[in-house]
């Protein structure tokens, strides 16, 4: 009975993924946006930016909130939450204003309560395999851009307007995400309650071992937005076809649910330290690969896989890696500050390689930085950590 109790948390855990990660599918809406309603490629970017920004910030301070009152209220307010955004962006009438604040501020706002939940809770269920758990918790939120994506492109093609959609997306994904959060159960002798160290945030901002995640993570995530906010344009500028640049949107984000769940299973076989630089090698290659195959389409499309693949693992390796140096207890608490460096990555990488492109008229300088900055994050781990094995940083 808990084992069900157990694949029945894991399996609502990835539904509420699916329906938290739509966000991800925003290039199929901005489109319209910008086409019917005088949107600048500016203002749908900074409805995006603002999404992220807030989700990662907002994660950080929900994280303790669930290990002291458990999941399940965090995810219903999420539910709640993402319902609100979606209807009121899908309410906005053309008006950027409402735009941002329904799905960039409070999408947001929804997706942070949201988030930790379901990953923390699967981890504490399956505490024996934490990195394919963890991959497949998440994996859903990475493939919610296909789900999404399709949906669109099905009722854009039936006659539907993007508030039209908005709307009916913010009701359905609201009422799954409200439904699943009720299924986060706690495995039985756990229970919410608060640690034992209150003060263990502040002694986490002098651990090395955060640091390093922390920096790791960035590295990866600078050259992944950067290639993912810029994709299209860059299969145009290396000479693909219109269909074959969008279509690299879904090899992308098929690369990125795929690579949550392989990269999970690497991370229990091999340990945090190795998975991690297999990672950051992994998505350095990737993004050179981009450019040395990506004039052919198919060479295209299979580097679009790659870099999503390597852009998917970084989530199940650093959550569990973050319940293993500092207790599966405390992961609500850890990784949401681990994750905050996702959150500046696309602050930095995807607004640096659109500026070099201007500049230069090629994305080949930034999207060369990118991996450069992988690459730098790569040499610097691998030096500090050097000698250490994996019990020696527990």
């Amino acid at each position: 009975m808990n084992r069900t109790r157990g694949y029945i948390v894991l399996a609502a855990a990835v539904l509420m993924q699916l329906c938290l990660g739509g966000i991800y599918a925003w290039s199929v809406f901005a489109a319209p946006l910008q086409r019917d309603y005088g949107f600048t490629g500016g203002q749908t970017g900074l409805i995006f930016g603002t999404y992220m920004c807030v989700f990662t910030l907002t994660v950080i301070f929900v994280g303790p909130l669930q290990d002291r009152v458990g999941p399940r209220i965090p995810s219903v307010v999420g539910g709640l939450l993402l319902a609100a955004g979606y209807l009121l962006a899908g309410s906005a009438g053309g008006r950027f204003a409402v735009w941002w604040l329904g799905a960039g501020l409070l999408t947001g706002v929804a997706v942070g309560f949201g988030y930790v939940c379901p990953i923390a809770t699967a981890l504490k269920w399956f505490p024996r395999h934490k990195g394919l758990v963890s991959g497949i918790a998440v994996a859903g939120y990475g493939g919610a851009a296909i789900a999404l994506t399709l949906i669109g492109r099905w009722l854009f093609d039936a006659g539907w307007d993007v508030h039209r959609i908005f709307r009916w997306v913010g009701v359905g994904y609201g009422l799954v995400v409200v439904a699943m959060g009720l299924l986060m159960f706690l495995p039985p002798g756990e229970r919410a309650r608060r640690p034992r160290e209150p003060f263990r945030r502040r002694v986490l901002l002098t651990d090395r071992r955060f640091w390093l995640m922390f920096m790791t993570f960035f590295c990866s995530a600078v050259a992944g937005t950067s290639v993912i906010s810029h994709l299209k344009s860059i299969g145009l500028w290396l000479g693909n076809s219109a269909g074959i640049a969008e279509a690299a949107v879904i090899a992308l984000a098929v690369g990125n649910s795929s690579g949550r769940v392989l990269f999970g299973f690497v991370y229990d076989r091999i340990g945090g330290r190795r998975a991690i630089l297999l990672s950051l090698a992994a998505m350095a290659a990737g993004v050179v690969l981009l450019l040395l195959a990506g004039h052919s389409g198919l060479g295209f499309l299979a580097a679009a896989v790659w870099v999503g693949l390597c852009y998917g693992s970084n989530f199940p390796i650093y959550a569990p890696e973050s319940a293993r140096l500092h207790g599966v207890a405390l992961v609500g608490t850890v990784y949401p500050l681990v994750l905050f460096a996702h959150g500046l990555a696309p602050m930095i990488g995807p607004p640096a390689v659109g500026l070099l492109q201007r500049l230069s008229g090629s994305f080949a300088p930034g999207l060369l930085a990118a991996a450069a900055v992988t690459v730098a994050g790569l040499i610097l781990y691998a030096l500090l950590t050097r000698g250490r094995g994996e019990r020696s940083q527990s």
